[in-house]
């Protein structure tokens, strides 16, 4: 993978959710775990109108980390129909990026499990998802909810779906670099826009760069040389 992929286990308990955030590391994905950080919940300051966020903290850092990331995958069980008290207030956080209007860029999923068998148990908790994608300038994805989870053991009921969910979300970041080269566009670049170019092969999957770097040289072969006001995106 290129960039980051991350799983944010929000359980605050190491269960159900805790087992599907193994699975998703050991299919590639980086984890996180919202128990063992430490951060305060958003107090209204509104700071961030006109600055930044004055909490300096485990959650600002992982903010950070997800608003660098390509797929950010959460995993939560439900309380009350929404997301766990110490999860909710992680995501409340996203409230600054909405402030001063800076986006995301990377693709949102959401699994969840829940100990009612009724699919509205999931309706708060998608409302909240769709916010916070919202918020953060995130691409809201898939969202999906495993109902009559109480424990690891319900979960091999769901053997399947999980494995395809995570299958999914996994294959976004790839999908996502194969499609540059199918789509090709001229514009001129900034100063310094050949930094850009090779930033944009350093993430891209190997197939991927070689396939673009054919296209992109073989603009100039006649002279032999890339033409430096060209970028193919």
């Amino acid at each position: 993978m290129g960039k980051e992929c991350l799983v944010i286990d929000c359980s605050p308990r190491a269960v159900s959710c805790a087992e599907i955030a193994r699975r998703a590391g050991e299919a590639g994905f980086e984890r996180a775990t919202l128990r063992e950080l430490d951060f305060a919940p958003c107090d209204g300051c509104a700071a961030c109108k006109s600055g930044r966020c004055p909490h300096e903290d485990d959650a600002a850092r992982l903010w950070r980390r997800l608003r660098e990331a390509s797929v950010v995958l959460f995993v939560t069980p439900l309380y009350f129909c929404n997301f766990p008290a110490p999860a909710k207030a992680f995501l409340d956080r996203a409230q600054q990026f909405w402030e001063r209007g800076e986006k995301c860029g990377a693709k949102f999923y959401l699994l969840a499990l829940g100990g009612q068998g009724e699919e509205n148990n999931f309706d708060s908790a998608r409302l909240t998802f769709r916010a916070v994608c919202l918020a953060a300038g995130a691409r809201q994805e898939a969202a999906k909810y495993l109902p009559n989870v109480e424990g690891v053991q319900d979960l091999k009921k769901y053997e399947k779906e999980i494995a395809e969910f995570l299958a999914q979300a996994g294959k976004a970041e790839k999908q996502l670099f194969e499609s540059l080269p199918c789509r090709v566009l001229f514009c001129p670049l900034p100063h310094g826009g050949l930094s850009a170019l090779r930033e944009i092969f350093s993430l891209a999957s190997a197939d991927s760069i070689s396939k673009t770097r054919e296209l992109f040289f073989g603009w100039d072969k006649k002279s032999g040389a890339c033409a430096p006001d060209l970028l193919f995106m």
